[in-house]
């Protein structure tokens, strides 16, 4: 019986790690996140796309973020930049998609230049955002996504998504399925206890 037992609890725990990840959709900006568009401003305008680059426009909703460097012979270009989907690209947290007039090399510069600006991923869960001050007390509607056991496992399921590279993710799988090996070994190799 207390093997059937450490299965279960080992099939549970590694169906509860495989199973829990936060679709992007459900992933918003934060307001810290416009302090870094405005560093991201500066960066085009002191040239670092180009001298040619006249001005910059920058539209920020809850999930996307349009870029458009507007040259001086009058042509634009548009990026759109929104969570993290896959383990590529040239960004740490956005996907950029390249509207019209951008080349390949116009998106790996804003890559470059965001993973520059972002130094922490700068989506999160709207649920588990922080109030704006960390003194001010939550009324219970507010404390509602922190209190209950929802709120709880999606913080939990935040800090499980998103890893920071593929070396990482890979990584972290071969550590578990190592950690899975060793335990069924140990289970298997143990004597059964006496009755």
């Amino acid at each position: 019986m207390n093997l059937v037992r450490r299965i279960s609890v080992a099939a549970l725990l590694l169906g509860g790690l495989l199973s829990s990840c936060v679709p992007v959709d459900d992933l918003a900006l934060t307001r810290e996140a416009e302090q870094g568009f405005w560093r991201f401003a500066e960066m085009a305008e002191s040239g670092r796309f180009g001298n040619d680059v006249e001005d910059i426009n920058i539209g920020i909703t809850a999930k996307q973020v349009q870029i458009e460097l507007v040259r001086k012979d009058g042509t634009r270009q548009r990026f759109m930049l929104s969570a993290k989907r896959s383990l590529r690209g040239p960004s740490r947290y956005f996907d950029i998609v390249p509207g019209e007039g951008a080349t390949d090399a116009d998106v790996e510069r804003i890559g470059e230049a965001l993973d520059e600006v972002f130094a922490r991923n700068p989506f999160v869960l709207p649920a588990v955002r922080k109030p704006r001050d960390a003194g001010e007390a939550l009324d219970p509607v507010e404390r509602q996504p922190y209190d209950s056991w929802r709120g709880r496992l999606r913080v939990i399921e935040w800090r499980m998504m998103a890893p920071a590279s593929l070396a990482y993710a890979v990584g972290v799988i071969v550590a578990l399925v190592l950690g899975l090996i060793a335990t069924f070994l140990a289970l298997w190799l143990s004597e059964p206890p006496y009755r």
